[in-house]
């Protein structure tokens, strides 16, 4: 969870608060975090057997839907991210209670699984599609660049251009 200024009298200066935003409870501990990209990262995706559909699985067992059409490719690092929709967390609920969009980060093993249902957009069309469905029945999904806005912030680890 993100940290407060009033959860965290502990912290002398601001600036602590500034280079970690987040906070993990674990029993009496409270760690502070700098994530080196997303809050969350996916680490599995799982296919429901009662209905076919896939969850993304983040932080243990918690899990979301996944949907192609919420995939964004990050401009600058060629990462692969999807919208956090409909979770259980405080996080998920914060983010839909503000009606932000906001982004998990998928592990580049379940990135290069899915490469394979990754196509090139046609010549008059940049940047790529994720295809779902076999050949008769394949529906397209464009996966667009991540937003300037939603690529990692000032709390993220430091990038430079060219590396």
């Amino acid at each position: 969870r993100q940290s407060s200024p009033e959860q965290d009298l502990n912290l002398l200066e601001e600036d602590v608060r500034l280079d970690y935003p987040y906070v993990s409870l674990c029993g009496k501990e409270r760690n502070y975090i700098r994530p080196a990209d997303a809050v969350i990262v996916f680490h599995s995706l799982c296919q429901n057997t009662e209905n076919g559909n896939y969850s993304l699985v983040y932080g243990g067992s918690l899990s979301q839907e996944f949907h192609p059409s919420q995939l964004a490719i990050s401009g600058h690092t060629g990462r692969l991210y999807h919208e956090l929709n409909g979770g259980t967390t405080r996080l998920h609920k914060e983010i839909i209670r503000r009606n932000e969009k906001h982004y998990g980060l998928i592990k580049s093993s379940i990135s290069v699984a899915l490469s394979n249902q990754m196509l090139e957009c046609s010549s008059s069309e940049s940047g790529l599609r994720f295809c779902v469905g076999d050949n008769d029945d394949s529906k397209f999904y464009p996966i667009p660049l991540l937003s300037q806005d939603y690529e990692s912030g000032v709390w993220s680890m430091p990038y430079e251009e060219g590396q």
